[in-house]
């Protein structure tokens, strides 16, 4: 998996220089084997798929993927069978030779592209840069590529930051459901992800409307309506077993969320 940071930090050290960018349409159902890279480049794909074979290592590439090869690696490829394959080529040239210092930029990589990208449009600008061949325009490419990839680096670390907070939601909601009878504030829980009650609370609500507290109290109402169903506890006995100590207080709480009282859902059940 490629780490954005380190991504970035390569790009940076490397002080890219753009060669070519090349617009290539492969007919479906092509094979093409063993070639040996002459220069190191970004290829991102436009429509179609493909199989890639880089120095042995298999990367299926369709719409929405970037595959990174280095200078003389062997590549094969073969394209799908129902349409044609096509990408954008961006050759670079890397003006830092010290290709150990690179975490990535001395292999070959693939990489998700935010799908909230316009990629196709900004692709095909590039190439079109690229056709006029003075040095305003030979300018204007490279900025317009390191723009590209800033665009991809922030948005992509904001995908992930936004991964992490569902993973942390999604671990909450577990919790909740195995443990909904032990003592459970907003503190402990945002504690859990070493995070502050604010920041929890938000990710917490942006992911299911309500707030965390909240969610707590109507998965306890429900799990108490299940037990009164059974006609084998006291409502005392169910205030406890989901997390309750005073009987008194559950019974307001469950009243106002459900409109009736627990000893009445007890009472029509037992009839």
């Amino acid at each position: 998996m490629v780490d954005i940071i380190e991504l970035a930090n390569d790009v940076l050290l490397a002080k890219l220089e753009i060669a070519g960018v090349y617009r290539v349409k492969l007919p479906p159902n092509q094979s093409f084997g063993n070639v040996n890279i002459k220069q190191a480049g970004f290829l991102f794909i436009l429509r179609g798929e493909a199989e890639f074979s880089c120095d042995g290592e298999s990367y299926r590439l369709t719409p929405g993927l970037m595959l990174h090869g280095m200078k003389d690696m062997h590549l094969k490829y073969t394209t799908g069978r129902d349409e044609e394959f096509e990408y954008i080529l961006v050759n670079y040239r890397g003006m830092t030779k010290e290709q150990q210092i690179y975490q990535h930029l001395n292999g070959h990589f693939v990489m998700n592209i935010p799908m909230s990208m316009d990629m196709s449009s900004r692709l095909l600008f590039l190439h079109s840069i690229s056709l006029d061949p003075d040095s305003i325009s030979a300018l204007k490419l490279n900025i317009a590529f390191m723009q590209l990839m800033l665009d991809i680096f922030e948005q992509t670390r904001q995908q992930s930051s936004h991964n992490r907070s569902h993973l942390m939601v999604e671990d909450t909601l577990a919790y909740i459901h195995e443990h909904y009878m032990s003592p459970i504030s907003l503190a402990s829980l945002a504690a859990r992800y070493k995070v502050s009650e604010g920041f929890f609370s938000f990710k917490f609500r942006n992911y299911t409307g309500i707030s965390p507290i909240e969610y707590l109290l109507r998965f306890r109402i429900n799990r108490s309506r299940e037990l009164l169903a059974t006609n084998q506890f006291t409502v005392r006995e169910v205030a406890r077993q989901v997390g309750y100590a005073d009987a008194y207080y559950f019974s307001r709480l469950f009243k106002k969320h459900t409109g009736i009282a627990p000893s009445q859902l007890l009472t029509n059940r037992l009839l």
